[in-house]
């Protein structure tokens, strides 16, 4: 079972709470076949959101052209993902997982 995280519930930093969560979430793919771990993808999702991502392929242009930032906080052994790849693993995530997450209403 997850355990819960919050992100606005806690005194630690709000980006290391969501990667430890993705880190925790089911990855079904065949690990010797998975260059892009959750908490990579995670973190491409939100900063390139952020950074004013709208479609698959501004996340991963956003992605390479702020690879040097992202990998202060988890490797990128294999850089960015393509936008194609991209799409495939978030259609694969369940977005009920994400509920434990809470979010103070604004």
């Amino acid at each position: 079972m997850l355990k819960q995280a919050s992100l606005f519930g806690s005194d630690r930093p709000r980006l290391p709470v969501l990667l430890d969560y993705g880190g925790l979430l089911e990855d079904d793919r065949k690990r010797w076949r998975v260059a892009h771990l959750l908490p990579e993808v995670l973190l491409l999702v939100v900063c390139g959101t952020i950074g004013a991502g709208d479609d698959f392929d501004e996340l991963v242009e956003w992605g390479e052209d702020n690879l040097p930032f992202v990998r202060r906080f988890v490797p990128f052994h294999h850089a960015i993902t393509s936008s194609r790849r991209l799409r495939i693993v978030l259609n694969r995530i369940d977005p009920g997982l994400f509920s434990d997450l809470s979010c103070p209403a604004r």
